[in-house]
């Protein structure tokens, strides 16, 4: 998880001149990911990540405090981004970065269970979408 982390989220956004593009970028990455038999992703399964948390987190404390310190890096990676969006003049309104990179992990997870839920790429493909647009619009 943390090669995934760094490599799909950290560098990505760390590295960007453009941070809510970037974001989209990898939003859209995903999508990809879930669509393409060739990686480890498939939609009937949702999102490992997620799975962890629901399934192990209350049976290991040490493993709930590996899967928490990644979402905070998540997020932490996200809002880093939204902050130099800001910074960058690059958003089109004032909003607590930290408080959307949380609403943001947490809408693509959501997307990707409820996208399970439906076992349909359609569900995945439409919430993501519906997902940058709010992100274009910030």
């Amino acid at each position: 998880m943390d090669e995934i982390l760094i490599s799909q989220w950290i560098e990505p956004l760390r590295n960007s001149n453009n941070p809510k593009q970037a974001i989209i970028n990898q939003i859209k990455f995903f999508y990809g990911a879930y669509e393409n038999p060739k990686y480890f992703l498939d939609i009937k399964h949702g999102c490992p990540l997620s799975n962890f948390v629901l399934d192990m987190s209350d049976k290991d404390e040490l493993f709930f405090t590996y899967l928490e310190s990644v979402y905070k890096r998540w997020q932490e990676s996200v809002k880093q981004a939204l902050v130099k969006a800001i910074e960058l003049k690059q958003t089109n309104t004032d909003f607590d970065a930290d408080k959307q990179a949380l609403f943001i992990i947490s809408s693509i997870e959501g997307v990707i269970g409820t996208a399970k839920a439906h076992n349909d790429l359609k569900s995945l493909e439409s919430g993501f979408d519906t997902l940058n647009s709010y992100i274009e619009s910030l």
